[in-house]
């Protein structure tokens, strides 16, 4: 019998993608151990840097080194958690020798690197910290990242690690129907706009204020709308202050269920669902709020970095627009005239239904697929 240990900050019944991983691997080796080893804390917390966060993750470390010495799985599923669980892991994990892979979903420690090198005082630190890291990845029997800006900034510590990109997934993968086209065009002279979740500090407004001035000035006579569904006080604050700088006409909603929000989204049919990243954090995160978006048929308007997944819906499946901080402004203005145009919000619309189609591909099945291929190729050597 193989125990097969899922390492990650939370328990199961608390992230919808751990759980699901969790059931298949289950299914898929039956009269085998299945299980997960994770911290005190029931319920997904807010704010890494929190005394329950701190707490739980010296916890986790403490009793991490005991469990590998007398449980002894026979392989290892680490989820990232800030400030680097997989690092910890990665390295008694060698020292056990047992095979172990890291799925990132967000890239600790490099976040907390980057953040430790804006100050000198700290960069002595970040480079020893960087170089643990570079240790711990070597170390991996592989990696699986969400993206490909994600698959190129790990590749740099690491280049002749096993990684692979497997997206991200939700209940929406699960459901099996086509998101039917919604407005073919400005209602009544009106563009909607829709922000569903957080804004934190990674999510800049600048590139889409420069967008809604290039509206204002390129097509005067179109009311924009801009509906604001479950951020944060501060993100909400942020939202009123751009809507005092322009022409705006400013929606905010409190939190909804997450499966309320599709049917939210539907009912507003909106002609693009923002995202956003900061182009500093390339390779750190993945922008995944596309998926209710996509789920509801609509088109996306992305400002952050390349490579990601919500860049991909927009170049590989045109379903929406892609714009880096540094657009020039004429490519500004001209895109400002053609948004509003109803054959090209249909042309995007027509490219939502292939990109969800092609994202809701990926989901629990396809993910511990991936993990039993990687986890049963010949072993990486460590190249330190």
């Amino acid at each position: 019998m193989k125990r097969i240990c899922l390492i990650f900050e939370f328990p199961p019944e608390a992230d919808f993608q751990l759980r699901s991983v969790l059931e298949t691997l289950k299914n898929n080796n039956p009269g085998d151990e299945v299980y997960c080893l994770h911290g005190f804390l029931k319920n997904y917390r807010p704010g890494g840097r929190s005394p329950s966060r701190v707490l739980n993750l010296l916890w986790m470390y403490c009793l991490l080194p005991i469990h590998l010495l007398l449980k002894r799985p026979s392989w290892i599923l680490v989820r990232s958690a800030p400030p680097g669980i997989q690092v910890w892991c990665s390295l008694w994990a060698h020292l056990f020798k047992i095979p172990t892979i890291a799925w990132i979903m967000d890239y600790h420690p490099e976040i907390e690197i980057r953040a430790l090198e804006q100050r000198a005082l700290f960069r002595p630190g970040a480079k020893i910290l960087r170089q643990i890291d570079r240790i711990a990845l070597n170390q991996l029997h592989g990696a699986i990242v969400l993206d490909d800006a994600m698959l190129n900034t790990v590749k740099q510590q690491a280049p002749n690690l096993d990684i692979q990109v497997h997206p991200t997934w939700d209940q929406y993968a699960e459901q099996e129907n086509v998101p039917q086209n919604g407005s073919q065009g400005p209602n009544n002279n009106k563009l909607l706009f829709v922000y569903a979740g957080n804004l934190s500090s990674h999510h800049p407004l600048e590139t889409f204020e420069r967008l809604l001035q290039s509206l204002s000035k390129q097509s005067p006579e179109t009311e924009i709308e801009l509906h604001v569904i479950g951020t944060s006080n501060k993100g909400e604050e942020r939202f009123r202050l751009l809507a005092q700088r322009g022409p705006i006409q400013l929606h905010i909603t409190q939190r909804i269920p997450f499966h309320a929000l599709k049917q939210r989204l539907v009912e507003l049919n909106p002609h693009y669902g923002i995202v956003l990243m900061d182009e500093k954090t390339a390779g750190l995160f993945s922008p995944s709020k596309f998926a209710g978006y996509l789920s509801a048929g609509i088109p996306l308007l992305y400002c952050g970095p390349p490579k990601t997944n919500a860049d991909k819906i927009c170049q590989d499946f045109h379903a929406g627009i892609s714009l880096p901080a540094r657009t020039p402004e004429t490519t500004m203005e001209n895109l400002a005239l053609e948004m509003t145009q109803a054959e090209t919000i249909q042309g995007y619309q027509k490219g939502v239904i292939q990109a969800y189609q092609y994202f809701t591909g990926y989901n629990a099945r396809t993910f511990a697929n991936q993990l039993s291929s990687m986890i049963h190729s010949t072993p990486h050597e460590a190249a330190l």
